[in-house]
């Protein structure tokens, strides 16, 4: 990805997926710290903050660490996790990886997520649901909710 121009094109054009943003806050509670995995420009995060929510920025591109006004810290989603959230939102994120890859990342985010936690991502809307279904399972995550549009499934998912 050429970041420069990724933020570039993309700077100022804010938040994308609000209904599904509004979608998966429902399930949290008010006080819910929530990792927002590769914050990018920041938009995402600072929708979820304005309506009260504690967000955990984390990129690892220095270019969008840096583009942030707000901290941000260094987080590898292929690294073993060591903290522990109530919630993981991450947005255009698990297309970035190889199909191999995606098993661990899942498995990863499940390990950080605090007892009855919750993560949501999306998907590219051509990865069938029963393959879907299948890594959630592998990953020790039970769907909540699968809703979809003509490019992405969005997913909202608890620890199993």
């Amino acid at each position: 990805m050429n970041t420069k121009l990724y933020i570039k094109t993309q700077k100022g054009k804010g938040v994308v997926f609000k209904k599904w943003i509004l979608s998966f806050l429902s399930y949290l509670n008010p006080n819910s710290t929530i990792l927002d995995v590769g914050s990018g420009l920041g938009y995402n995060a600072d929708f979820m903050e304005k309506l009260g929510f504690n967000v955990v920025r984390s990129d690892v591109n220095e270019a969008f660490i840096l583009f942030q006004k707000k901290p941000v810290i260094y987080f590898d989603v292929l690294m073993p996790p060591k903290k522990k959230y109530d919630a993981i939102f991450m947005c255009l994120v698990l297309s970035m990886f190889s199909p191999i890859a995606v098993p661990k990342i899942l498995k990863n985010l499940a390990r950080i997520l605090e007892k009855d936690g919750l993560v949501t991502f999306n998907v590219p809307a051509e990865w069938s649901r029963a393959d879907v279904k299948l890594l959630m399972s592998e990953a020790g995550l039970k769907i909540k909710k699968m809703s979809e549009d003509e490019a992405w499934k969005f997913l909202i998912c608890a620890k199993s």
